[in-house]
């Protein structure tokens, strides 16, 4: 679904703190609507990485939450399995900076620095996005993107 704006260009418009690209098509623009994820929720998984919080990152979990792909090796089906994993790279000295957030109406992107405790983890790369997809104020799925523009499309379009 999508709202109306009188633009006469594509661009970004700013509505109440919160920044949309908006295609112009014709005469009209449309942008995404303002059906945002739940107030906070961003600050709450800053909060959980920063402190290392597994109770308050499991309380934004959903029961049936999921990380990675089914064919990964190391994949997560269930809050204790992401739980459980997070807690793993804990004990084993891996930390993780949300430099920033960004949400939209299907989740929350977070672009994170992450402080492997291994040398022989580096290669997964140090620098990139996880994106926690909603699902009625929980987070339902957690993907692991590249890329900034793919991190965003990730919360913006279904």
């Amino acid at each position: 679904m999508t709202s109306r704006a009188a633009v006469a260009q594509s661009g970004q418009v700013i509505v109440a703190s919160r920044c949309f690209t908006v295609f112009t098509v014709g005469q009209c623009a449309y942008a995404p609507t303002m059906a945002a994820a739940p107030e906070g929720v961003d600050e709450r998984i800053r909060a959980a990485y920063a402190t290392g919080d597994l109770t308050g990152l499991g309380a934004l979990l959903a029961a049936d939450a999921r990380w990675g792909d089914d064919s990964h090796p190391n994949r997560c089906r269930g809050r204790d399995d992401v739980l459980r994993t997070f807690s793993d790279w804990l004990g084993h000295g891996v930390t993780a900076e949300v430099l920033d957030t960004d949400t939209g109406p299907l989740g929350v992107a977070c672009r994170l620095r992450v402080h492997w405790a291994d040398p022989a983890d580096r290669p997964r790369g140090i620098e990139f996005f996880h994106v926690f997809m909603l699902r009625d104020g929980l987070i339902a799925e957690i993907r692991r993107y590249n890329d900034v523009r793919s991190a965003k499309r990730a919360i913006t379009k279904a």
